[in-house]
């Protein structure tokens, strides 16, 4: 959610759908610039997380201190988790993969979201 686009918007209207409480994991400022490098994240988590909860789908966000969500699976113990639909055919992930595992431990469901639009924050990022 770094920069935050209409892709994640559409994402976050259908898992609002999905559930009663809808809970983001949230990438720390640490997390995001391991991941993807210096000068990230553009917008701290502070401001990330505003603008999430600004949604009305979105009734809570979790600081995520791992790269991972996996603390935050055994924490809440979704009854659904949802992904993005560029995650659906990744294979060799480590992180996917220990989140299908703490989400088997405590009994719930991986579902990714459908893809709706093609925009992403590369786009952004590059155009």
């Amino acid at each position: 959610f770094d920069p935050l686009h209409v892709g994640h918007l559409e994402h976050l209207r259908q898992v609002g759908g999905m559930g009663d409480v809808v809970v983001v994991a949230l990438a720390a400022d640490t997390v995001v610039r391991a991941a993807k490098g210096e000068g990230r994240p553009i917008f701290t988590f502070a401001q990330r997380a505003q603008m999430l909860l600004s949604f009305t789908e979105v009734h809570r966000v979790f600081r995520n201190e791992q790269p991972n969500s996996v603390e935050a699976i055994r924490l809440f113990r979704p009854a659904v988790y949802v992904k993005g639909p560029d995650y659906q055919h990744k294979t060799g992930d480590s992180n996917l993969e220990a989140e299908r595992e703490a989400l088997h431990q405590c009994g719930g469901l991986l579902v990714f979201s459908a893809p709706t639009i093609e925009t992403h924050s590369r786009a952004f990022l590059n155009g």
